[in-house]
């Protein structure tokens, strides 16, 4: 096997930033989107910038593998919560969660935990369930709602991890998909629209928000169960299947057909106008 001096290493890494495509508009909004969400998860901004400064001089293989996510994280308590709603052992015989007791033996919060392997304590998650609204403090014990959608009240500190996990997931679907490192890739799907109306967001938003609640009730079913029934041998992975809905203006003037989202809805609308003027122009 010859390897490569390190002259030779020096020059290919050259060659590969010089052929590199210059930052464009999407870009630049993606890196000023990923800026601020760290931001606002309350990060500075002077420490964010010389880090990507310092990843930048570091990172020059474009195959360059990620350290490997530690087992337990601050949203333990989400899988937890499925846990609840959905084990045999904590279901009443209408599969609704049980009244859990904090500390003891199972069914508990503390049981869940280490099932888990996490590193929070019962207090910290009973207090991230009764902060999201999925569950209450009853007689010393917590009563949870099945499949409660999460919410994160606006600004709190919950909603920034949550964002912060979120962005880190997406990545990490990229980073994967950019390079299997088994050829098989995860799901990266998506639907889109280039004219809808700006008025219908709100509504389309409120109902979209319901269909994926049913959707990912239907998927968490689907992971518990291969969770439970199929052999890990002694290996597993936080597996996560997440939906999430965004809109943006689109600038018609630096928008064109060869961007990565098409051509601007204007010009969609022209050319099917005058195809249409064609074929009566035909008849």
């Amino acid at each position: 096997m010859v390897r490569q001096t390190q002259p030779a290493k020096k020059k290919k890494q050259r060659k590969a930033l010089s052929s590199a495509r210059p930052l464009d508009g999407m870009v630049l909004q993606t890196l000023k989107l990923f800026m601020r969400t760290l931001m606002r998860c309350g990060y500075s901004s002077e420490e964010v910038t010389q880090q990507c400064a310092a990843f930048g001089r570091q990172m020059r293989a474009p195959d360059e593998r990620l350290p490997v996510e530690g087992k337990a994280r601050q949203d333990d308590w989400v899988q937890i919560l499925t846990l609840w709603s959905m084990d045999p052992d904590y279901v009443d015989a209408e599969g609704q969660p049980l009244a859990l007791r904090i500390r003891g033996s199972a069914p508990s919060i503390e049981a869940l935990l280490n099932r888990v392997g996490s590193h929070l304590t019962s207090g910290e998650v009973c207090d991230q369930l009764v902060t999201t609204g999925v569950a209450k403090r009853v007689n010393g014990r917590l009563v949870a709602v099945a499949h409660a959608p999460i919410v994160f009240p606006a600004g709190s500190a919950e909603q920034g991890a949550h964002h912060l996990q979120l962005l880190y997931s997406v990545l990490l679907n990229i980073e994967h998909n950019s390079a299997p490192p088994d050829g098989s890739r995860w799901v990266e799907r998506q639907a889109i629209c280039h004219n809808f109306p700006e008025s219908a967001l709100a509504a389309f938003s409120a109902a979209a928000s319901q269909r994926a609640q049913i959707f990912l009730q239907q998927e968490d079913a689907t992971m518990h169960r291969i969770a439970t029934f199929t052999p890990s041998n002694g290996r597993t992975v936080r597996a996560t299947v997440q939906l999430s809905f965004s809109a943006r203006e689109i600038d018609s003037a630096n928008h064109s057909a060869d961007s990565p989202l098409g051509p601007a809805p204007q010009r969609l609308v022209k050319s099917r106008a005058r195809k249409r003027s064609a074929r009566k122009a035909d008849q």
